[in-house]
């Protein structure tokens, strides 16, 4: 079968729309997905605030909501690049605690959260307080890069949360 000039033209045009357009939604497919554990866990982590914290150091409490997650992740991989220090200089998580949806109740603190698998999943919030923050840059997390809100109040349901500088 003979196929002419102006059939090819057409199927090479259609072609490259296909992949753009196949390109497309991976884009908005990777956007969307933020996390993902060995293939299996695909939740979003989105910042709802960082709330500074009076202290003899700067310190903030970061508070993330979690929706559909499937299971636990690192906690730990919450970090911010420290520019020309190794990965195990930079800061991390500390106090971790893992809250109900509304955010006005601890279900678990860092000690009993690793033991608690059922509250890793579906939607829930964290929070744990960070260290020299800065708030310029991004959040390095198990959900990808996230983009820091600007600093608010503390609001008056984290009152439950309370600071223990590290010794």
């Amino acid at each position: 079968m003979k196929i002419d000039h102006s059939t090819k033209t057409i199927m090479k045009t259609y072609f490259l729309k296909t992949t753009l357009f196949i390109a497309f939604i991976t884009i908005i497919i990777n956007c969307e997905k933020q996390y993902q554990n060995d293939g299996r866990n695909m939740a979003i982590a989105k910042i709802i605030g960082i709330y500074p914290i009076t202290a003899d150091e700067p310190v903030h409490l970061v508070e993330l909501m979690i929706t559909d997650s499937i299971g636990i992740f690192d906690i730990g991989e919450f970090t911010q690049e420290i520019i020309n220090e190794p990965k195990e200089n930079w800061q991390a998580p500390y106090m971790e605690y893992i809250l109900n949806n509304e955010g006005d109740s601890i279900l678990a603190d860092d000690l009993e959260a690793p033991h608690r698998p059922e509250l890793w999943k579906g939607n829930f919030r964290i929070v744990f307080f960070f260290h020299y923050l800065d708030i310029n840059r991004h959040l390095k997390s198990p959900f990808g890069d996230l983009k820091l809100p600007n600093e608010s109040k503390l609001p008056k349901r984290l009152n439950i949360i309370e600071y223990d500088p590290p010794d």
